[in-house]
Order: C-alpha cells, then structure tokens, then sequence
C-alpha cells in the first residue's frame, strides 16, 4: 500500500459535525418522502457501541431528535429520528445520498482523516483489525483516499458473512509509517 504525508490544515468543519457525518454514512439512513420533507434516521442495537456518543454529538451540536426504541430478531435497536430543519445543512453537505460520499471529505486534514477512519471502524467494522464496511466500490475508493490523506495504506477485499447471498465489501486500513534507511 502506498502512504503520504499529509499536512493540509483543517477542513473547516467542527470534529463533531464531522462525527455527525460519519454516524450517518454508516448507520443511517437518509429518508426522502417528498421535496420538502427529508429526514435522517439513525439505528444501532443495544450490543452494539454508538449511542451515547451518538446523543453526546447531536446534544453538542443542538441537533433535537426523537428516540423510539424497536424490536428486531437481533434484539432492541434504538432509532433516532432528526427532522430536516434541525439537519438541512447537513443533508446539503451530503448533497442528500448515502450512495457516494461527500466530496468534501477528500479535502480533510490528516487528524480529520484519522477521525472519520477511527470512528467508522468502530461503527461499520472492527476496530482492532481497522477494517471497515462499505455500501458500494465508490464508498470503498473513497475510504482508500480517506486512509491515503490519513497517512496509512488500504487495500480492498470482500467475504460471506454468514449466509449472506452477496459479499461485504471491507477497506483494510494499514498504519504504516515512513521509513528511511541510512548508510
């Protein structure tokens, strides 16, 4: 894999508006019903890590919600619901698809990267193989420029989950580090 150095200064973006982003590329969904009418809807199980830090973020950025809480076969899921007044910025930074990833995110400054990166492992993958899940290859390629802006190599690779009929597509995230050889 190849790495770089990045040393671009922040994108500006607060980390928690950042975070914002990332909880809903990976967990959530962007529901249009009509023109005026969107909203973000954000589900995680009780098994799962994400909702108090989910809480903390939208508190912090005063974002109101509801939080309804739904039985699945894999057990409780809690489902946060945010309006399009309280996120219509959002949904325009996102230009209001989960399909493709904001393009802004290729601008970010090396912290910015290691954010997004850490926290979708922990979302959407696993953290401690730094390996995360992706929808589509346009996610996936955008995620390799991610890893590239934050210093690390990725390689893409794909495998059954369970019984699944298709493969899950996964970014292998590698921490490597510049090394120079002296004589």
């Amino acid at each position: 894999p190849v790495t770089a150095e990045n040393y671009d200064n922040d994108y500006d973006i607060s980390d928690d508006l950042l975070k914002f982003i990332t909880f809903i590329l990976t967990d959530g969904s962007i529901d249009i019903q009509h023109e005026k009418l969107t909203r973000i809807k954000w589900c995680k199980s009780h098994n799962r890590w994400g909702i108090n830090e989910f809480k903390t973020v939208c508190d912090v950025l005063g974002f109101n919600y509801n939080q309804t809480t739904q039985r699945s076969e894999f057990g409780d899921v809690e489902v946060f619901t945010l309006p399009n007044q309280e996120i219509s910025h959002v949904l325009d930074m996102m230009n209001y698809t989960k399909a493709v990833l904001p393009e802004f995110l290729t601008k970010l400054s090396k912290k910015q990267s290691q954010l997004v990166l850490g926290l979708w492992s922990k979302l959407d993958g696993y953290e401690e193989r730094f390996r995360l899940q992706c929808d589509n290859t346009d996610i996936a390629d955008m995620v390799q420029h991610i890893a590239f802006r934050a210093g690390y190599g990725s390689r893409q690779h794909s495998r059954l989950i369970w019984n699944n009929r298709t493969e899950t597509l996964y970014v292998k995230i590698y921490k490597a580090s510049s090394k120079m050889a002296l004589k």
